[in-house]
């Protein structure tokens, strides 16, 4: 049981990894657009998981015309690896953390890290639309 729970797991990582790879090839034209992206590390609770779960499910749910054109991009990003080492000083990353940023002429404008996700990952819907309403806020302006 342990093992197809585990297994399906890893099959929707993969299959969100796809879309976050057409996501990112699309947006090398667009200029203007909305990154959200989940840092973590290598060790990875259910709750971390989880949380990863909920905010790529906001984006599929409510943004997936906005991923399909390149204006929302997602990305799932382990700080733990060499290369992404730079995000913990750059974001000030002390957790797992949603962060979303702002792109105006292809140069990051702001960010903010949705540090209330761990409030409310026990609300599924409260989470999604807590992150849904932040993603619109970037959107707009």
């Amino acid at each position: 049981m342990k093992k197809s729970v585990y297994l399906i797991s890893v099959l929707i990582l993969i299959i969100s990894g796809l879309s976050i790879n057409s996501a990112i090839s699309k947006n090398k034209t667009q200029k203007n657009y909305v990154k959200v992206v989940y840092f973590h590390g290598d060790y990875r609770c259910a709750t971390c998981f989880k949380l990863e779960k909920y905010s790529y499910k906001v984006l599929d749910k409510y943004f997936a015309k906005e991923m399909k054109s390149g204006k929302v991009v997602w990305a799932s990003i382990n700080v733990d690896k060499d290369k992404n080492e730079h995000y913990v000083d750059e974001f000030n990353l002390y957790n797992k953390s949603l962060i979303i940023m702002k792109y105006e002429n292809g140069k990051l404008k702001e960010w903010k890290n949705l540090e209330k996700i761990w409030e409310l990952v026990g609300e599924q819907s409260k989470y999604l639309k807590y992150v849904r309403k932040e993603i619109e806020k970037y959107l707009k302006g």
